[in-house]
């Protein structure tokens, strides 16, 4: 879609130019993609720091800054691409065109999937000889996590809580096996 925008003449008057956006079409490779990217952050005229506040005030965060994705080798996530192309000024058509590529690069790079996860397994361990442990494995049959069980509080130690108990003697200590009085 041409755009017309003002751009510094050789004398660096502006002069009212037509642009056309850079079409993702094309892309063939995440390398080809990811130079699209950076003649997109060229089309739009802001600097990278500009892009960036942009991208970041919608709340998406790009560890390694915009200039590490536009030069790195990997596809950005697809939240990343959304907002930087709509960082960029992309109407809602073209920013569809640039996450449709994004799928057909990202889809024809993944890397291939050669075993099913249970194949990567390691085979069970054979029962110890002698042991008593029968019905369900002990280590993995442990109940509900206790950090994410909802429902009133318990303390796996036992006795007089010195805290919550008032029963810490004046060296901090607690006066053991004396109880609650």
């Amino acid at each position: 879609m041409p755009t017309k925008s003002r751009v510094p003449s050789r004398k660096g008057t502006p002069v009212s130019v037509a642009r056309s956006v850079p079409q993702p079409d094309d892309a063939g490779s995440p390398a080809e993609f990811l130079s699209l990217l950076r003649r997109l952050q060229q089309w739009s005229g802001l600097s990278l720091p500009e892009l960036e506040e942009r991208v970041w005030s919608t709340g998406v965060l790009i560890p390694a800054g915009l200039a590490g994705l536009l030069g790195g080798e990997v596809l950005p996530r697809r939240e990343v691409l959304l907002s930087f192309v709509t960082a960029c000024g992309l109407v809602p058509e073209e920013r569809e065109k640039w996450m449709a590529a994004h799928a057909r690069v990202g889809s024809a790079y993944a890397p291939p999937i050669t075993a099913s996860p249970a194949e990567n397994l390691p085979p069970p361990a054979a029962p110890v000889p002698g042991s008593t442990t029968s019905g369900p494995n002990p280590v993995a049959d442990t109940g509900p996590n206790p950090i994410l069980a909802t429902g009133p509080r318990r303390t796996l130690a036992t006795g007089p809580n010195p805290i919550v108990d008032g029963s810490a003697n004046a060296k901090g200590g607690t006066d053991a096996g004396t109880g609650p009085e």
